[in-house]
């Protein structure tokens, strides 16, 4: 029962502090501690933020399995969308590294923006076949 409240104060939260850093300009700071929670960057929070903490609420309806397939249709949805922004990044803008992949010196940015591109698609298949998976191993 506490996840559930810390999941909707912790989202209004990231909300409130997306809104503030985007006010100092900070739209684009990475924030890799966030990244289990699918924020990359400050101005993915001021949306994502309000996601968890509507998941905070459907928590307390929600059966555990409803939750996985939930959180697994999300990760499949924000994984392929990421796998589309990749892939329009490697035609276009060829200067930004993701930032794990910045210490590989031996990665140009393109190179990178193809190898994020594969992470996110295999990422995508993962949580799509894990909810797919779901429906036949635990059926409604």
């Amino acid at each position: 029962m506490i996840w559930q409240y810390l999941l909707i104060v912790g989202g209004l939260a990231l909300t409130a502090i997306s809104w503030w850093k985007i006010g100092q300009k900070k739209f684009y700071e990475d924030t890799p501690w966030l990244y289990p929670l699918s924020i990359y960057v400050w101005g993915d929070a001021l949306v994502i933020g309000l996601f968890w903490a509507a998941v905070g609420v459907l928590a307390s309806w929600l059966s555990w399995m409803w939750l996985v397939r939930l959180l697994l249709l999300f990760y499949g949805m924000r994984w392929f969308f990421e796998t589309i922004y990749w892939l329009n990044h490697q035609a276009h803008e060829k200067t930004f590294i993701p930032w794990f992949l910045q210490k590989r010196k031996w990665l140009t940015a393109d190179q990178a923006a193809i190898v994020y591109q594969v992470l996110h698609l295999c990422m995508t298949t993962l949580a799509w076949f894990g909810l797919i998976f779901s429906f036949f191993a635990w059926p409604v």
